[in-house]
């Protein structure tokens, strides 16, 4: 298992915003996370009360499990690819605005 402190102590010299980064996409995948929940027990939910009111929709219980748990892996990774994205982009950011502050300390 890996020790994210000890990652973290490692390469904050070499590195400054890397613990930043790394907390970011700690969220990210955290915010992916619970929007997998949300939307499979949204979804489950919503289906269940479709097929009580049409009982036309004669499906088996485990097939009913089944567009749920795809949406729902689809928007954890919607969810945690953007959020991933907006950390590499801020991280990216950060670290061109401190070469700069060096390049123009350095003239």
């Amino acid at each position: 298992m890996i020790d994210f402190n000890k990652l973290k102590e490692k390469y904050a010299d070499e590195k400054s915003g890397f613990r930043s980064h790394l907390d970011c996409l700690g969220r990210s995948v955290l915010k992916g996370l619970g929007a997998f929940g949300l939307t499979l027990s949204g979804t489950y939910f919503a289906q269940n009360l479709l097929f009580l009111r049409l009982p036309v929709l004669n499906v088996k219980a485990p097939i009913r499990l089944v567009a749920p748990s795809v949406l729902a892996v689809g928007s954890a990774y919607v969810v945690t690819s953007r959020c991933a994205r907006n950390c590499q982009l801020v991280s990216m950011e950060k670290q061109n605005q401190m070469e700069n502050e060096l390049d123009t300390t350095s003239n």
